[in-house]
């Protein structure tokens, strides 16, 4: 958004809603769901 010449805001987040983009994301991600502690988005399981 940056670079488009808009401002850039942080806000608090969650841990587990991450963006996956090495290996160790993949991993992360891996091992939430493997735990149980996320499962597909509801719009996925409607279909």
């Amino acid at each position: 958004m940056f670079a488009a010449g808009l401002s850039v805001k942080m806000v608090p987040g969650e841990r587990r809603n991450l963006k996956i983009t090495t290996l160790e994301d993949l991993g992360y991600a891996r091992e939430l769901v493997a735990k149980g502690l996320v499962g597909l988005p509801a719009w996925q399981v409607a279909r």
